[in-house]
């Protein structure tokens, strides 16, 4: 079996730093990886205000060689997920309670339901995005075979 060779480890992690930073994620790379993060932008007053808000804010993508394979590992932090649900949760079972006069646990109830859901409906977010850049790692390495 044929070894990896670690200039195309390094050539991976530079490709993959290069994509995330034209999703306008500032990158910073470290042995055996990249960490990323969301930039603020201020080109507008509307999508400034939001920029805090998106959940695929932080985390970094480990790129190593093991047992002869190349494994490319995400981990993305999702504390503004959990919290932005919680906080939505409450909303929602607070709401819920006053147009339906629940009682306070079935309020308590469908708050957690609703912040559940949140977090499945942001974790999947999650996943369809790192979808987005390994999607368009692949395509670049597509394009860069063919013109060879």
């Amino acid at each position: 079996m044929e070894s990896v060779d670690p200039d195309a480890v390094e050539t991976i992690r530079l490709k993959y730093a290069e994509i995330l930073n034209s999703f306008d994620f500032g990158t910073r790379l470290e042995p055996g990886g990249i960490y990323f993060k969301r930039k603020l932008s201020s080109k507008s007053a509307s999508r400034s205000r939001v920029e805090p808000w998106k959940v695929f804010q932080e985390g970094d993508v480990s790129i190593f060689v093991k047992d002869n394979k190349l494994n490319i590992n995400w981990s993305v932090k999702l504390d503004m997920l959990y919290f932005l649900s919680c906080l939505i949760g409450i909303a929602f079972g607070f709401t819920v309670s006053l147009y339906f006069d629940f009682t306070l646990l079935l309020s308590i109830i469908s708050g957690l339901a609703g912040a559940i859901v949140l977090v499945v409906i942001g974790v999947i977010a999650v996943m369809v995005k790192i979808d987005e850049v390994n999607e368009a790692y692949l395509e670049g390495l597509l394009k860069s075979k063919q013109s060879t």
